[in-house]
């Protein structure tokens, strides 16, 4: 995925877009209708990719993942919920651009 692994993407110039298209490159390389899995924030991915490629897609699974409402920023799911783990351990970079979770908050 962009910004992970090798990928040389710095994560502030990454979009959601990205992120689908991505999955579209995999999904267009399986030659057949694609089952997609995602956990986490994965699932505002795809969320978007099967509205984007509905044909090509036959099925979604969500495990634990993040499922935001038409135009809701999937980092902003969690704001307001006390009993979120992530909101006590999610940091923005100083210059806005991103989230991370501190080290104090992987296990």
């Amino acid at each position: 995925m962009p910004s992970h692994k090798n990928d040389p993407a710095l994560p502030e110039d990454v979009t959601l877009n990205d992120y689908v298209d991505r999955v579209a490159e995999v999904i267009d390389k399986a030659g057949e209708p694609t089952i997609l899995v995602e956990h986490s924030l994965g699932g505002a991915t795809i969320t978007q990719a099967g509205g984007n490629f509905t044909r090509h897609i036959r099925g979604l699974i969500y495990l634990a993942a993040a499922i935001p409402r038409n135009g809701q920023c999937p980092v902003n799911l969690t704001l307001g919920n006390d009993n979120s783990k992530l909101n006590h351990f999610r940091q923005v970079s100083e210059d806005g651009k991103s989230v991370f979770v501190v080290e104090k908050g992987i296990k």
